[in-house]
């Protein structure tokens, strides 16, 4: 396997284990998902992906951070880069997720037809090895 597939390989797997640490350990959950509606998810991984530097919203004379969330939410301070990017990639996939969720999988579906094919065949594989395993 080529080095830049191991790196991709770990990046996704970094972002996967900490979407399953937010549903898990922090207790959030689709339908907490799902209720924000106004990009917030999207908002506060921009806000990861640009620490340390502050995100702003609002004119130049007055501007706010663009965290959309209480501020005792905020930990991205508490985190090395590599960390904050993983954060990050989880929140974005969650904005994802909950777009899917909203009616956008099929729309996607439709125009990606392939990769719903590449899903069905590594389902039926998973669901042989399954069976295999089984007897």
């Amino acid at each position: 396997m080529q080095r830049d597939t191991v790196v991709a390989r770990y990046a996704i797997a970094l972002v996967a284990r900490e979407r399953q640490r937010q549903l898990a350990v922090e207790g959030w959950s689709e339908a907490h998902d799902d209720a924000l509606t106004g990009g917030e998810l999207g908002l506060a991984a921009a806000c990861y992906a640009a620490a340390p530097q502050p995100l702003y919203t609002g004119s130049p004379e007055a501007p706010a951070d663009a965290w959309p969330f209480a501020p005792a939410q905020d930990k991205r301070g508490r985190h090395d880069t590599v960390r904050r990017l993983a954060i990050a990639g989880a929140l974005l996939l969650a904005e994802l997720e909950r777009e899917l969720r909203r009616g956008g999988l099929a729309e996607a579906a439709a125009a990606d037809p392939d990769l719903v094919n590449e899903l069905y065949a590594a389902a039926r594989a998973v669901s042989r090895q399954g069976r295999l395993q089984d007897e």
